[in-house]
Protein backbone atom coordinates (compact mmCIF):
# COMPACT_ATOMS: atom_id res chain seq x y z
CA UNK A 1 0.00 0.00 0.00
CA UNK A 2 2.42 2.60 1.09
CA UNK A 3 4.35 1.76 -2.57
CA UNK A 4 0.94 2.79 -4.07
CA UNK A 5 0.68 6.18 -2.07
CA UNK A 6 4.49 7.08 -3.25
CA UNK A 7 3.58 6.50 -6.59
CA UNK A 8 0.61 8.96 -6.29
CA UNK A 9 2.39 11.47 -4.38
CA UNK A 10 4.81 11.47 -7.38
CA UNK A 11 2.43 12.24 -9.57
CA UNK A 12 0.48 14.71 -8.25
CA UNK A 13 3.83 16.40 -7.86
CA UNK A 14 5.09 16.23 -11.33
CA UNK A 15 1.01 17.17 -12.14
CA UNK A 16 1.29 20.30 -10.24
CA UNK A 17 4.75 21.58 -11.89
CA UNK A 18 3.89 21.05 -15.46
CA UNK A 19 0.52 22.93 -14.34
CA UNK A 20 2.60 25.80 -12.86
CA UNK A 21 5.29 25.70 -16.07
CA UNK A 22 2.16 25.88 -18.19
CA UNK A 23 0.62 28.87 -16.97
CA UNK A 24 4.03 30.82 -16.65
CA UNK A 25 5.39 30.04 -13.21
CA UNK A 26 8.70 29.95 -11.73
CA UNK A 27 9.13 26.28 -10.65
CA UNK A 28 12.74 27.25 -8.85
CA UNK A 29 16.32 26.29 -10.23
CA UNK A 30 18.52 27.99 -12.06
CA UNK A 31 17.33 27.63 -15.19
CA UNK A 32 15.91 31.29 -15.64
CA UNK A 33 15.70 31.74 -19.50
CA UNK A 34 17.65 35.03 -20.92
CA UNK A 35 15.66 38.01 -20.79
CA UNK A 36 13.43 36.59 -17.79
CA UNK A 37 13.48 37.61 -14.40
CA UNK A 38 11.63 36.05 -11.60
CA UNK A 39 9.02 38.05 -9.47
CA UNK A 40 8.12 36.42 -6.20
CA UNK A 41 8.69 33.57 -3.55
CA UNK A 42 7.34 30.61 -3.24
CA UNK A 43 3.98 29.37 -4.83
CA UNK A 44 3.65 33.25 -6.20
CA UNK A 45 6.57 32.93 -8.32
CA UNK A 46 6.24 33.46 -11.71
CA UNK A 47 8.67 34.83 -14.83
CA UNK A 48 8.40 38.40 -16.33
CA UNK A 49 10.18 40.61 -19.34
CA UNK A 50 13.11 42.05 -17.87
CA UNK A 51 13.67 45.36 -20.07
CA UNK A 52 17.18 45.45 -19.47
CA UNK A 53 17.91 41.97 -20.42
CA UNK A 54 15.20 42.30 -23.54
CA UNK A 55 17.79 45.38 -24.96
CA UNK A 56 20.02 42.84 -26.11
CA UNK A 57 17.31 40.71 -27.74
CA UNK A 58 16.43 44.10 -29.55
CA UNK A 59 19.75 44.93 -30.42
CA UNK A 60 20.04 41.45 -32.14
CA UNK A 61 16.95 41.67 -34.49
CA UNK A 62 17.92 44.88 -35.40
CA UNK A 63 21.25 43.77 -36.32
CA UNK A 64 19.57 40.97 -38.46
CA UNK A 65 16.80 43.23 -40.14
CA UNK A 66 19.91 45.24 -41.14
CA UNK A 67 21.92 42.75 -42.23
CA UNK A 68 21.00 39.00 -44.03
CA UNK A 69 21.75 36.52 -41.46
CA UNK A 70 24.60 34.87 -43.51
CA UNK A 71 26.58 38.16 -42.80
CA UNK A 72 25.12 38.69 -38.93
CA UNK A 73 28.33 38.62 -36.94
CA UNK A 74 27.84 37.59 -32.94
CA UNK A 75 31.80 38.18 -32.76
CA UNK A 76 31.31 42.00 -33.47
CA UNK A 77 27.87 42.26 -31.50
CA UNK A 78 29.55 41.28 -28.48
CA UNK A 79 32.35 43.49 -28.90
CA UNK A 80 29.57 46.39 -29.23
CA UNK A 81 27.38 45.15 -26.16
CA UNK A 82 31.04 45.05 -24.16
CA UNK A 83 31.57 48.63 -25.45
CA UNK A 84 28.18 50.08 -24.60
CA UNK A 85 28.47 48.67 -21.51
CA UNK A 86 25.94 45.59 -21.48
CA UNK A 87 26.87 42.64 -19.51
CA UNK A 88 25.26 39.35 -18.82
CA UNK A 89 23.29 38.86 -15.59
CA UNK A 90 26.43 37.83 -14.20
CA UNK A 91 28.14 40.89 -15.19
CA UNK A 92 30.25 39.23 -17.55
CA UNK A 93 31.13 40.80 -20.88
CA UNK A 94 28.92 38.47 -23.87
CA UNK A 95 30.38 36.00 -25.52
CA UNK A 96 30.19 35.09 -28.93
CA UNK A 97 28.33 32.09 -28.83
CA UNK A 98 25.70 33.73 -26.36
CA UNK A 99 24.87 35.94 -29.00
CA UNK A 100 24.72 33.55 -31.57
CA UNK A 101 22.84 31.25 -29.68
CA UNK A 102 20.38 34.08 -28.47
CA UNK A 103 20.26 35.21 -32.48
CA UNK A 104 18.56 31.77 -32.89
CA UNK A 105 15.95 32.41 -30.23
CA UNK A 106 15.10 35.46 -32.31
CA UNK A 107 14.91 33.76 -35.67
CA UNK A 108 12.64 31.04 -34.45
CA UNK A 109 10.47 33.79 -32.58
CA UNK A 110 9.76 35.67 -35.77
CA UNK A 111 9.71 32.34 -37.83
CA UNK A 112 6.85 31.86 -35.49
CA UNK A 113 5.45 35.53 -35.51
CA UNK A 114 5.28 34.89 -39.31
CA UNK A 115 3.96 31.75 -39.36
CA UNK A 116 1.26 32.58 -36.74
Amino acid sequence: FAEFERGRIVERITTGIYLKRKKGGYTGGRNIPYGMKVVGHGADAKFEPDPVQHQVFALIRERMSVRPADFFSPRLLAKELTEKGIFNRRGNPFKSNHIARMAKLVRAQDAEQSAG
